[in-house]
């Protein structure tokens, strides 16, 4: 995630079926939040919960490039998960 901040280059990331769990999420978010050119996020079948999509939530919040987030098949995919 910390390559992620200071990343210039990247647009498009596949995280699908990594598992990054609550606290690879929070890092995740650190980095969403300063990155300036990543335009696409794919983070599906990684059984993201509730508290790791909180997390997610207020990195996406910051950025301003991101266009894409799939997130299908994760466990938050609730109507609890979704009002985050």
């Amino acid at each position: 995630a910390d390559l992620l901040m200071h990343n210039t280059t990247l647009r498009v990331l596949y995280l699908t079926n990594n598992k990054p769990g609550p606290v690879g999420c929070a890092a995740l978010s650190k980095a969403l939040a300063c990155n300036k050119t990543l335009t696409k996020l794919d983070l599906g079948y990684n059984d993201l919960t509730y508290e790791a999509a909180h997390h997610l939530v207020q990195g996406v919040a910051k950025n301003t490039t991101l266009r894409y987030l799939h997130v299908n098949d994760n466990a938050f995919l609730t109507d609890k998960g979704i009002a985050a």
